[in-house]
């Protein structure tokens, strides 16, 4: 799972970043039972969701 976020800052040139996360479903299933499984999914996407909030935040 990656995140790519862009932004441009008043009087300077365009960054961008990227955000790798190392989340694999396949992973999951393969190595953790099913409630684990879910729980790891769910706390990948969190993350990868407050990482966007925090990256879109710190460009306003």
């Amino acid at each position: 799972m990656s995140i790519s976020a862009a932004y441009m800052r008043p009087r300077s040139r365009s960054e961008s970043f990227k955000v790798n996360m190392i989340a694999s479903i396949d992973y999951a299933k393969e190595h953790l039972d099913g409630q684990q499984s879910k729980e790891f999914y769910r706390n990948t996407t969190t993350l990868a969701f407050h990482l966007t909030c925090l990256i879109l935040a710190s460009s306003a």
